[in-house]
Order: C-alpha cells, then sequence, then structure tokens
C-alpha cells in the first residue's frame, strides 16, 4: 500500500479525535513510524492500521471504508485536478483508475507496481476486476459514486462476486444512466 493512503488514512482517523487518532496508532504499531508517501509499505501493515481502526472507532470494516472514501475523494481531487478535469464524462474517469492504480507508484517516485489488482472486465456495462488482500470493495465503490456525483452523472453498481462474501476477487459493475 503506498504512503500516500496510508497518510491519508491517518489524516481520515484525526477528524475523529486526537485521542483516538494516538490510540489507533499506537495498537496498530504506527506511532514512531515516518509515512513517506512515495514508499510502499506490507499490505499486512495497512491493514493492522483498518482493522484497529474499526476496533477503536467502534464500527465496522465498511462503514470505515465509506467514511475513508467521503474524506478522501475531495482531497484527491485538490491533489490531483488534471484527472478530473481532463475527463469528459465519470466513464472515461473510471475507464482510468486502472492505469492510475498500477503507476501510482511510480507517479509518486517509488517502483511502479507489476500486479494487476484493478482492471476494467467489461465495457458495458462498466465492469470491474478487483483482488487485494486488503479487500476495500466498499471504498471502491464509494469512490465510484463520488465520482459520478462530480460529473453530475448517476450510476447504479452491483457487485456479484465479492471477497467480503467469500469470493476469490470482486466485481464492480457500473452502470452509468
Amino acid at each position: 500500500m503506498m504512503g500516500i493512503v496510508i497518510q491519508q488514512l491517518v489524516k481520515f482517523i484525526g477528524t475523529k479525535g486526537k485521542d483516538r487518532q494516538e490510540k489507533i496508532l499506537e495498537k496498530s504499531g504506527w506511532k514512531d513510524k515516518e509515512i513517506k508517501i512515495e514508499e510502499s509499505y506490507p499490505e499486512t501493515e495497512f491493514q493492522k492500521l483498518l482493522i484497529t481502526t474499526t476496533e477503536v472507532l467502534g464500527i465496522d470494516a465498511v462503514a470505515a471504508q465509506i467514511g475513508f472514501a467521503e474524506y478522501v475523494f475531495p482531497v484527491l481531487k485538490n491533489e490531483f485536478p488534471g484527472y478530473f478535469q481532463t475527463a469528459k464524462d465519470v466513464k472515461t474517469f473510471l475507464r482510468r483508475i486502472p492505469r492510475v492504480h498500477l503507476d501510482l507508484p511510480s507517479i509518486m517516485g517509488g517502483s511502479a507496481t507489476t500486479t494487476e489488482k484493478l482492471k476494467v472486465i467489461n465495457e458495458e456495462p462498466l465492469t470491474f476486476y478487483y483482488k487485494s488482500s486488503n479487500k476495500l470493495c466498499s471504498f471502491m465503490k464509494r469512490l465510484i459514486e463520488l465520482s459520478a456525483e462530480n460529473y453530475e452523472q448517476k450510476v447504479t453498481i452491483e457487485e456479484p462476486k465479492c471477497m467480503l462474501r467469500g469470493d476469490d476477487h470482486c466485481e464492480v459493475i457500473v452502470k452509468i444512466k
């Protein structure tokens, strides 16, 4: 997991109160670590931070992912405006996400990733294949909804396969209205 994502998760946690943030960082082992946005960190370290967040805040993983998506979307829009400004609609924007996902490490000054955790497997309706030990499909779906709102479009999302329900990967189908 890229440091920039971990950094934003820590900032999101901070919106829940400084005391809770300190407790989460201490309990998850992140308290004294310097988070470098361009570095890639083991998935297990990110997972420990996310799990500890759910435990301390008393929310489930889905609620944590949705809250984090709602926090980070405006940050991404502000930090990377070109991705949003150059897409004419939500489908054009969403089509770019797998490439950005693969390239983000090199964009941030790290090494490009070679795994295909996220890819488009069908154009109509737009269907994503997603596989990660982080199981951030709820985060992804909320970001898709927020992206549609950004372009003043509506979407419906179906997920016939989901890692949170025991499947080995997620299939996220986006129908643009």
